[in-house]
């Protein structure tokens, strides 16, 4: 019972939520051992539930990185951080990497931009989810983003970037179930 009565001191709204939910669903679940370190990713992708989602996150303001970096481990996501196109280009080339998704800004100062990086991730993985992040070119999104990627707005809540890259993995997944792959 002591386990009950300890209060839970969230760093952000957001993620106070999320957490708390987290923490009730499993205790209301019954679960007696205490909470994993890291969420747990389904197994849809034939993964198995100890495995988790890595994504690359792309930007170069630092503030905005931890803040995502943050929102997205608890979410249950890892996240390598690249502050620049060129970065992002060799994560992405990395073999060793096992990334799974995208999220960039599409202004990164010198080098490639999120537009570029997006085209590379495609290039190499034809379905690689990404969610573009912008604070002056959404309106370029039609023109230059790939097909099937989201575009959120600065500023925004650290969930709608979350939301988006989690709709486009259960995308992914879905489309894999469907063809039986």
């Amino acid at each position: 019972m002591a386990a009950a009565a300890r209060r839970v001191r969230p760093r952000a709204t957001i993620a106070a939520c999320r957490r708390w939910a987290i923490i009730v669903g499993v205790r209301a679940a019954g679960a007696e051992r205490p909470l994993p370190n890291r969420l747990r990713s389904s197994s849809r992708l034939g993964r198995p539930l100890t495995d988790v989602i890595s994504l690359l996150l792309v930007d170069d303001e630092q503030l905005i990185v931890h803040m995502l970096e943050d929102a997205l481990k608890d979410a249950g996501y890892a996240a390598v951080i690249a502050a620049n196109g060129g970065t992002a280009i060799a994560a992405l080339s990395d073999a060793e990497n096992s990334l799974e998704g995208l999220i960039t800004d599409i202004r990164l100062g010198a080098g490639p931009d999120g537009w570029e990086i997006a085209r590379h991730a495609r290039e190499l993985k034809p379905g690689f989810p990404v969610v573009y992040m912008t604070g002056d070119s959404s309106h370029e999104w039609s023109a230059r983003g790939v097909p099937n990627s989201v575009v959120v707005s600065k500023p925004f809540a650290p969930a709608q970037i979350v939301t988006a890259i989690s709709g486009l993995l259960n995308d992914v997944a879905t489309r894999l179930s469907d063809s039986g792959g």
